[in-house]
């Protein structure tokens, strides 16, 4: 919604964001774009954990970033990559002026019609919801203490329910407007979304924009 909006360019860099922007490669942190980011494609490592959950969560997180290691050019290949996910969390915070939590409420829950869906501890405990369990060798699995939601809202940690779960997905199988008619994204938005923009190598594997795509059998799909 917020490049429909023309708040958001997916070619314009990081930096134009977020102005002090740095993983440890100084040419990529000029260059890295907002596209490269919601592809999976920044070439930098990813699978790094954030700080303890709090209103300032990703702003802590996109300052630790500076050694990050550059494992292959920006738009070059695309692996998921959470760290990249969560700089663009990052940057809807500061185009919106709202912490992440706050945006996905307004951005998506709120017009998508998703009354149960929720990002922190007290959104969870205001619906019934089935809590994690560690898994232990030899050992029956147990109760997860303290409960953690992710660290990060984009990268992941959104709970909702079933009926939530298909809104959503029927939302995407649309042409852009929610169940109660509301118009909350143009259709070549929600197909562009859709479309390949890089193969994944040794795969038949896509990522459109930000979506997982392949095939299986005759049905393609998007994750």
């Amino acid at each position: 919604r917020l490049v429909e909006q023309g708040k958001v360019d997916l070619r314009a860099p990081v930096r134009s964001y977020l102005s002090d922007f740095r993983v440890q490669d100084e040419a990529v942190s000029r260059e890295v774009t907002i596209w490269h980011l919601l592809t999976h494609s920044s070439g930098w490592e990813g699978q790094v954990s954030g700080p303890d959950r709090g209103e300032e969560t990703l702003k802590n997180f996109v300052s630790t970033l500076g050694g990050l290691m550059q494992l292959a050019p920006p738009g070059t290949a695309w692996s998921y990559n959470n760290a990249g996910f969560s700089v663009a969390g990052r940057v809807i915070e500061t185009v919106t002026g709202t912490s992440i939590n706050a945006a996905i409420r307004d951005l998506v829950f709120k017009p998508l019609g998703l009354p149960h869906a929720g990002t922190t501890a007290g959104d969870f405990i205001a619906n019934r919801f089935a809590v994690g369990h560690l898994n232990r060798a030899d050992n029956p699995p147990v109760l997860q203490r303290p409960f953690a939601p992710a660290t990060s809202v984009t990268a992941g940690g959104v709970g909702v329910c079933i009926e939530d779960l298909l809104t959503y997905a029927r939302f995407h199988l649309g042409d852009g407007r929610s169940a109660s008619g509301e118009r909350v994204l143009r259709r070549e938005t929600l197909e562009l979304m859709r479309t390949a923009q890089l193969h994944k190598q040794s795969t038949d594997d896509d990522i459109g924009i930000a979506w997982h795509l392949r095939t299986v059998g005759s049905v393609r799909t998007a994750a």
